[in-house]
């Protein structure tokens, strides 16, 4: 199993930590994983995406030239890697920041999920875990890593702040894994 792996929007979505999590999830396994961060000059607002790459074997490379699971926060990023997405791939949308109609321009061969994570991490009180909700959306629907797992790493990731910031993080994956 190879999985590569493209999470992109816009700074200050979380979307870095979301890729470090899977990374750490996929350590957790045991599986070999690389993650390569790309991001504007700008702090918040600016264009951000990270590689994930998810292998049971050696990794030579972290640069990718196709996707096959692409989590897409914003329509910027939509229009920017759409492209690359291979055939039979699957793409998770915010469907709070993407429409339907933007997603036309996949093939018909692509898995579409629609996730309202910004509206699913508001409900719980803050917006910005709409990245956490995405991850369990993400677990639920595609199967490269172990439920658990995933949990270890969110519990690692945020084991230096606040436990109500754990639990919040907590409660964001459970609402996107039981949607």
């Amino acid at each position: 199993m190879r999985k590569h792996i493209v999470i992109s929007g816009y700074g200050g979505q979380g979307i870095m930590l979301a890729g470090g999590i899977l990374c750490q999830a996929a350590s957790i396994e045991r599986k070999n994983s690389t993650f390569f961060p790309s991001y504007g000059a700008e702090v918040r607002g600016g264009a951000a995406k990270c590689q994930v790459i998810i292998s049971d074997e050696y990794i030579g490379s972290p640069i990718l030239k196709d996707i096959d699971i692409f989590v897409c926060f914003t329509s910027m990023a939509l229009k920017k890697y759409s492209s690359y997405v291979k055939e039979n791939g699957i793409v998770l949308f915010n469907s709070d920041m993407v429409s339907n109609d933007e997603t036309n321009v996949l093939s018909k061969n692509i898995k579409k999920i629609f996730v309202s994570a910004n509206t699913l991490a508001d409900s719980i009180g803050n917006v910005l875990f709409a990245n956490v909700v995405i991850l369990g959306a993400f677990i639920k629907n595609i199967n490269i890593l172990q439920k658990t797992s995933v949990i270890s790493a969110i519990k690692e990731a945020f084991a230096s702040k606040k436990k109500q910031v754990l639990d919040f993080n907590l409660l964001a994956f459970e609402k996107g894994y039981n949607l």
